[in-house]
């Protein structure tokens, strides 16, 4: 399932809805989940010691990319010209000048008006993606800032889709979402 919840905001509304910079710890149940990743992204690293480079292009405070073991040359950037970041811009402008050898996107596509294009592009840059994003998100009041709702077998073909291919998906049950994390690599290496 690949549900589009929303159309995309304006510039505007944007600018409203991500006006101040983003906390990984305001939210317990937000700080479980950037914990969990964290822990998920160590142990894929731990038997991966040829990543020496990441980028986080996650919705949030760079917190993940701070605490990750392996990668010695970080790079972090986000949505929306906040200030706690170190390059502005969208995504879609973002990932036409990065590369590296792991992408994260934590809870970072359902935010995207065209996903495909961000994946397919990071497949010609980056070796590895993390995604983690909500599981089976078919209510468009649920939240307001996500634009896509998808299952399992969603995010795996929208990988598959553009350039990746899947090596690890784990879920983890919040009381507002359960979360899917996936692991891919690019099928361009």
């Amino acid at each position: 399932m690949i549900i589009r919840l929303r159309q995309k905001w304006s510039d505007e509304k944007l600018a409203e809805l991500y006006a101040k910079a983003y906390s990984s710890d305001e939210w317990p149940e937000h700080k479980r989940r950037v914990d969990w990743t964290i822990g998920r992204l160590n142990l894929f690293l731990s038997t991966h010691p040829e990543i020496v480079t990441a980028a986080d292009l996650s919705c949030g405070d760079g917190h993940i990319l701070d605490r990750i073991e392996g990668p010695t040359n970080k790079y972090f950037g986000d949505i929306v010209n906040a200030p706690h970041i170190d390059r502005h811009g969208s995504i879609e402008e973002t990932i036409e000048n990065i590369r590296g050898d792991l992408l994260i996107c934590s809870e970072t596509l359902e935010h995207l008006d065209d996903p495909s294009y961000v994946l397919d592009r990071a497949a010609e840059r980056f070796t590895w993606i993390c995604i983690t994003t909500p599981l089976g998100e078919i209510d468009p009041e649920r939240n307001y800032e996500h634009y896509w709702g998808w299952d399992l077998w969603g995010i795996s073909s929208l990988l598959s889709e553009n350039g990746w291919s899947p090596r690890w998906v784990d879920t983890l049950n919040e009381s507002y979402y359960t979360y899917q994390l996936w692991i891919a690599r690019t099928m361009w290496d």
